[in-house]
């Protein structure tokens, strides 16, 4: 009996730490696909491509501004600070 419990404690132990690790995998490829996307979105920003959204309300296709353009850098690069670090 006391084998038994032993064997059950290691066990459960190392399914805890198998599932942290499954997870701390997850998170840190999140990170990286986030890192990617926000480098990706930050170098079509800076390369000065003409970028465009869709007005919720009316559906139209709307072009940046050069204040939309700034705003969207600016969020960019924090997004690149905080994912690719």
């Amino acid at each position: 009996e006391v084998r038994d419990a032993e064997y059950r404690l290691r066990l459960r132990e190392q399914q805890e730490r198998d599932a942290k690790a499954a997870e701390d995998k997850t998170r840190a490829d999140t990170k990286a696909d986030n890192c990617e996307d926000a480098r990706a979105t930050l170098r079509q920003l800076e390369e000065g491509q003409r970028l465009q959204r869709y007005d919720p309300t009316t559906g139209e296709r709307v072009f940046y501004s050069d204040a939309d353009r700034e705003e969207a850098l600016a969020r960019q690069r924090a997004a690149v600070a905080k994912y690719c670090n």
